[in-house]
């Protein structure tokens, strides 16, 4: 069965505890009004023996608190989280959601340090989970939730994520990829399969391949490359 994987990244605030356990409540919660089988979501629990519901914000914050990661910034104590949580069964659950909050640095030229969100799932050829429209609505619901600058869906391996501190941080071109509000400008026409659709808040979702992506299926690749060139025409 393929794995598809959605990645999204937005912009490092310093916000309270509790704006960040409630966008990754809205987060899940958005999901599950999606499709039921996107729950319910369950987290590990902090002995790393067996597992609790996360049901509502309460079980959320929950998650946030105990998997939180203390660093300096600029000469102060800071703290990022990184909650998991997974649907289906424990030992080889089907879909699995993390995050990254409570990443805020200094803008510096060149440094991206996201807060970042990835979700996976493992389903069946002709699930419907695993049609276009399913997938981009997976993508569109993240990136309305948890309110991504930039996102992207693609199979196990390809497209590769923007990794921290290490990539200039631009929109990666998936088999769909979405541009937050203000991103950047897209070409006026995109050369076919492209397909670029307005979502309501003024963010944009392109489709490169218009059914299953399959990573290694060479017409697709050439499609993630027309939409790379699309979105550095658009840098441009």
């Amino acid at each position: 069965m393929p794995t598809y994987t959605v990645h999204g990244y937005r912009a490092g605030r310093d916000e309270p505890f509790e704006a960040h356990a409630a966008r990754v409540w809205a987060s899940l919660a958005a999901l599950t009004a999606l499709s039921p089988r996107l729950g319910p979501w369950w987290r590990r629990a902090d002995d790393g023996r067996g597992v609790e519901a996360v049901d509502d914000l309460v079980g959320a914050a929950g998650a946030l608190g105990a998997r939180a990661v203390r660093w300096w910034r600029g000469g102060r104590a800071a703290t990022s989280r990184c909650p998991a949580f997974f649907a289906g069964d424990e030992a080889a659950p089907w879909c699995e959601c993390s995050f990254v909050v409570g990443v805020s640095l200094p803008a510096l030229p060149g440094v991206f340090a996201p807060e970042r969100v990835t979700l996976r799932m493992t389903v069946a050829d002709d699930d419907v989970l695993a049609r276009p429209d399913a997938v981009g609505a997976v993508l569109a619901s993240l990136g309305a939730s948890f309110q991504l600058a930039h996102g992207h869906a693609g199979g196990q391996r390809v497209p590769a994520p923007r990794l921290a501190l290490l990539s200039d941080g631009a929109p990666v071109a998936g088999w769909m990829t979405l541009l937050g509000p203000g991103q950047r400008a897209l070409p006026a026409t995109l050369p076919p399969p492209l397909v670029a659709r307005a979502l309501p808040g003024g963010a944009t979702l392109v489709t490169a391949v218009g059914e299953a992506f399959r990573e290694r299926d060479p017409a697709h690749l050439g499609a993630l490359r027309a939409l790379e060139r699309a979105l550095a025409q658009g840098a441009t």
